[in-house]
């Protein structure tokens, strides 16, 4: 077996190139809006909610995005503050808010932001 067949995914070459840049348009709705969940992730990139998901665990095993729970929280959590207005001018409130996955970028250094802002 030659080491290019072995090298090849199970993708051809042209998909996984397109697998890279919904990656990036991924991380692209994260960095603008500091947080979110995969829902309006697929909204802002038309990218199906199986590949959001999948491709937002391939990033965490990463380490480019944190998973940011809220299940069990009775008070809001700070990186969630700014996007608040937001939500509740899209309808969504309460246990709606609390009962989604979020997630965001992992800063260059591989600290989170709220790492980052504690050794400040």
């Amino acid at each position: 077996m030659s080491k290019e067949i072995l090298e090849v995914g199970f993708s051809p070459p042209e998909e996984e190139k397109a697998d890279d840049t919904k990656a990036d348009m991924i991380l692209d709705v994260l960095r603008d809006k500091g947080v979110s969940f995969p829902s309006e992730i697929c909204g802002e990139t038309d990218i199906s909610k199986e590949t959001v998901y999948r491709k937002l665990r391939f990033m965490e095993k990463q380490g480019l995005v944190e998973r940011l729970p809220l299940g069990g929280t009775k008070f809001v959590p700070e990186w969630l503050k700014p996007r608040l207005t937001e939500l509740w001018d899209r309808k969504i409130k309460g246990d709606a808010i609390r009962r989604m996955t979020w997630y965001r970028v992992v800063s260059e250094d591989g600290k989170s932001k709220k790492d980052s802002a504690k050794s400040e």
